[in-house]
This record gives structure tokens, C-alpha cells and sequence, in this order.
């Protein structure tokens, strides 16, 4: 089953972490790492998150 973006962010910003790893989204949406990079991945092409570097992505648009 596939996770609308839009469900997969707001499940994601529940967790009340500006950053996370890849690991982290894949047990907080239900699925395994692979899914929740490509999940990640869709939401950083929509300027939704930030990738940090490998396996680290923040929700915060305003991190330095």
C-alpha cells in the first residue's frame, strides 16, 4: 500500500522531530527503509523536506 505524501508528512511531523533518519520514518509510517526513502525521496522533490546527507533528512524548511 502506498502512503499518500501528504499522510506520510503530517504522521511524520507528529513525531515532533526536526530531523530523523530514514530508519525513523520507516518504523513511524510502517514500512521498511527502502519504502520510506522513496516516501522521503517524493517529499523532498516537493520542497517539503530537506535532505541532510545519506539516511538523514529534516522536516525543519529552516535549518542551516
Amino acid at each position: 500500500m502506498r502512503l499518500a505524501a501528504t499522510h506520510a508528512l503530517g504522521r511524520l511531523l507528529r513525531m515532533g522531530k526536526p530531523v530523523l533518519t530514514t530508519q525513523d520514518a520507516a518504523l513511524h509510517l510502517r514500512m521498511n527503509v527502502p519504502a520510506a526513502s522513496r516516501a522521503l525521496a517524493r517529499l523532498a522533490a516537493a520542497g517539503l523536506v530537506l535532505p541532510v546527507r545519506r539516511g538523514l533528512w529534516s522536516l525543519d524548511r529552516q535549518i542551516d
